[in-house]
């Protein structure tokens, strides 16, 4: 359709992200945002940015990924987790702990029976293409139950957050276009302009990703600027 044709001729016009923080994170995240709601409108539009090696789009998704990656290394640093746990952390989206502590059991990520305090967590969700983010059929059954002690989940649960996070993202981005079109028919580019154009949910969305990095950078994990190695 033209509105997509529009969406991937990204060299056509790049639209600023307008953040009130203006450093290197928060630029290349909106621009990151902004790749993720072409993608909402554009199921390829990713792929098609990282087969036309497009740098406008390429640097900031790039950049905010190995941010990422670098703050999961970090965690699973000197730690293991159990083959069954760690398949299911990195295909299911959904993490829920059950408040209910066990009343007794033996941690599914140190396998120690020494916790003072171990609850259920269930994974859910639906597997999906990491680069397209859209749900795929699984191929597999993943054991989705676990007793993991509080010390243990602390950690884990970040790990499990920001290995969805950029999923998530783009859920939030579905959910922002459905509220644009059902407010303005426009066509894709004037969604993806209304979206970026919005400061107060760019602003949001920022907020909550650099809470997310903050988190794991108070607990003493290294530098939150990828370049940094």
């Amino acid at each position: 359709s033209d509105s997509s044709d529009q969406l991937t001729n990204s060299k056509s016009g790049k639209l600023e992200p307008k953040l009130k923080i203006e450093d290197k994170i928060s630029n290349f995240f909106g621009i990151y945002l902004q790749a993720l709601v072409s993608n909402v409108l554009e199921s390829e539009f990713i792929a098609y940015v990282m087969e036309e090696k497009d740098d406008y789009f390429l640097l900031a998704l790039n950049y905010i990924d190995n941010l990422i990656e670098e703050r999961k290394r970090s965690l699973f640093k000197d730690r293991w987790i159990h083959s069954e746990l760690q398949e299911a952390i990195h295909a299911l989206p959904v993490a829920t702990k059950t408040h209910q502590p066990a009343p007794y059991g033996r941690c599914s990520v140190c396998q120690s029976f020494n916790h003072s305090n171990i609850v259920p967590v269930s994974l859910t969700g639906h597997p999906y293409d990491r680069l397209t983010l859209v749900d795929k059929l699984p191929v597999r059954t993943y054991y989705s139950d676990f007793l993991i002690g509080n010390s243990c989940w602390q950690w884990v649960s970040l790990y499990h957050s920001l290995h969805h996070y950029k999923r998530h993202l783009y859920s939030q981005c579905l959910e922002r276009v459905s509220a644009v079109r059902r407010v303005n028919c426009q066509s894709g580019v004037q969604i993806v302009q209304l979206c970026v154009a919005d400061v107060g949910w760019l602003n949001q969305m920022f907020s909550r990703f650099q809470s997310t990095i903050d988190s794991i950078y108070s607990n003493g994990k290294g530098n939150t600027d990828p370049s940094h190695h």
